[in-house]
């Protein structure tokens, strides 16, 4: 899970946490490695620089967040979607700011079923375009692999 440790080196580091403040953030793939950073470290600043930040933890299981943020879950300005990114992600309110995390990216899934696995992250990226479109967003943020992109020649 999360290291504490690391979410403070990651608030250590020079961002502009300001830009944040007031506005709603969505973080796809919360329960991933990423995800489940961005979400703690966004969490956290919100708490250290009282920055009235809305976050929404998006993953396709409630139990896996669960197991993921337990308690966080409990803070008022986070919120459990439970969505599948290859649907239309459904909110009622402005999404500001979307880091879009979500996607299977492991090698075998991209062996085993590399057709699924790449119309994954087609339709999720077109959904959450067409969130913030529709949404006011401001940023996207895409995280994806290697394998999205091919490996780099030299």
């Amino acid at each position: 899970m999360v290291e504490q440790r690391d979410v403070r080196i990651i608030l250590g580091n020079p961002i502009d946490w300001e830009k944040f403040r007031n506005k709603t953030v969505l973080v796809t793939g919360a329960t991933g490695r990423l995800g489940m950073y961005i979400v703690e470290a966004l969490s956290e600043a919100n708490i250290d620089w009282n920055l009235n930040i809305t976050i929404l933890a998006m993953a396709r299981s409630r139990e896996k967040l669960r197991n993921v943020f337990r308690n966080s879950l409990e803070l008022p300005f986070i919120h459990a979607l439970v969505q599948d990114i290859t649907e239309p992600v459904t909110w009622e309110g402005d999404i500001h700011y979307i880091f879009h995390t979500a996607g299977l990216a492991s090698p075998e899934d991209f062996t085993n079923t590399p057709v699924e696995t790449l119309w994954g992250h087609v339709q999720g990226t077109r959904n959450i375009l067409e969130l913030a479109r529709t949404h006011h967003g401001e940023k996207i943020l895409y995280v994806s692999t290697v394998e999205i992109y091919g490996a780099w020649e030299s």
